[in-house]
């Protein structure tokens, strides 16, 4: 997608400027994204476990399979996307069509149907995989139309401005308030464990598909709202270098593509057992059926589609990312990045409720943890200045490392330290 270019230091003129009321609707978007990324990110794994009663391995194999659809699903909403033509426009009608579903596939994620285990991991599988397709197809969208709400970057940036502080809102709102709902519409008691004294949620089941019920509907009231107060004031023009089906042939003959894919996902599985023998003998032996496989697809796609002579833009795409090498080197460092984020996130609740005897802690943990991110963000640009942006990279996960350390050692009754390395290292 690509549009005409905008002339950064020219100040906005009045068909390019936007109103207070537009940022404001726009950024409330990133709002209800994150009412369901955050919750995502820091309960979901918990629910998963200790309220819907899966065990921890199978959660863990779950997540990892709906991620491997979501690297198919997510290219594809977009391609649609970028093709779709409305008298709404491109991206704003996303936003209609995928609210409602965003909200029932949201509840249905945290209902716990009266099922053996075995119904209750399908069951698992579907809705997740499900809700994560929604998020896909209302997100990507919505992430796009800030490319096209005006033709200025002055205004574009200030928008970005808004929507970061919207989202960080969204965050906090479900750190702050989750627990605390769930316990409200669960109801509470309070208990005593050698020597302890804490409160638990009596009936979690109800408590978190409740808090949910509340964040989803939350969720598709505000996309409702993004859709009626902005605008789409600039037409991209789709770069059509390359037909659906010169595509698909790239996607089907490419072993090289086939190889990264399969490669990828042989590390991530190995990843996910612990790289235990008997399960890296079940890898290899997959990775080479399935490379098979990949040969005699390619083979017959090649016959398949000898006809089909136009270039692919995709493989144009594709060659240009693996010839990149800081795209690489970014790739892997933001892989890393947020696979380490997302394991913070997600045992924050553990780690208070079974090593520090208290789940209550996590709330302000996970709040205060979030409030000082946004400090870090707003001293960015004088420290970049300072160490430059490559160099105040590499310093400050050094440093949020080095803050994860301590939890290693640190003893349960040690609360005060515990938020103490978090706020420093967040």
């Amino acid at each position: 997608m690509s549009s005409s270019p905008a002339q950064p230091d020219t100040p906005p003129d009045s068909s390019a400027r936007l109103s207070v009321g537009e940022k404001v609707g726009y950024g409330l978007g990133d709002t209800a994204s994150n009412l369901y990324w955050k919750f995502f990110e820091n309960f979901l794994p918990y629910f998963y476990t200790d309220v819907f009663g899966l065990k921890t391995q199978a959660v863990g194999v779950m997540l990892l399979l709906t991620r491997i659809w979501d690297a198919i699903n997510d290219p594809l909403i977009g391609y649609i996307a970028d093709r779709t033509q409305t008298t709404w426009g491109r991206f704003r009608p996303w936003l209609v069509w995928m609210a409602v579903p965003f909200a029932i596939t949201g509840m249905l994620t945290l209902y716990t149907p009266d099922l053996g285990p075995t119904g209750k991991l399908v069951y698992a599988y579907i809705t997740y995989t499900l809700v994560m397709m929604v998020y896909t197809a209302i997100n990507i969208p919505y992430g796009a139309l800030m490319g096209v709400i005006s033709p200025n970057s002055l205004e574009r940036t200030s928008v970005s401005t808004y929507r970061f502080v919207a989202a960080f809102c969204g965050g906090i709102i479900v750190q702050y308030l989750t627990l605390r709902m769930a316990g409200w519409f669960g109801g509470t008691e309070s208990v005593t464990e050698n020597g302890v004294s804490s409160t638990r949620i009596v009936n979690e089941q109800a408590g978190f598909f409740w808090t949910m019920v509340v964040f989803a509907a939350t969720a598709a009231v505000l996309f409702l709202i993004t859709f009626a107060t902005t605008r789409e004031r600039v037409q991209p023009e789709v770069e059509r270098g390359s037909t659906p089906l010169s595509d698909l042939k790239f996607i089907l003959t490419s072993r090289k593509l086939h190889q990264i894919l399969l490669i990828g996902l042989a590390a991530m599985f190995a990843l996910a057992s612990g790289f235990a023998t008997s399960y890296l003998v079940w890898i290899f032996g997959v990775y080479v059926v399935l490379s098979g496989v990949s040969l005699g697809v390619s083979l017959w796609a090649r016959q398949k589609f000898a006809d089909v002579t136009e270039p692919s833009t995709l493989e144009k795409d594709f060659g240009d990312l693996i010839t990149n090498r800081p795209w690489l080197v970014l790739f892997a460092f933001g892989l890393f990045q947020l696979t380490s984020a997302f394991v913070r996130g997600g045992a924050v609740v553990y780690y208070f409720k079974y090593y520090a005897g208290n789940a209550e802690y996590a709330t302000m943990f996970l709040v205060s943890g979030s409030v000082a991110a946004i400090a870090g963000m707003l001293l960015t640009r004088q420290l970049t200045r300072i160490f430059g942006k490559k160099m105040l990279m590499v310093y400050m996960n050094v440093g949020t490392a080095l803050c994860m350390l301590p939890f290693l050692v640190l003893k349960p009754d040690q609360i005060a330290l515990m938020y103490t390395f978090n706020i420093i290292g967040a």
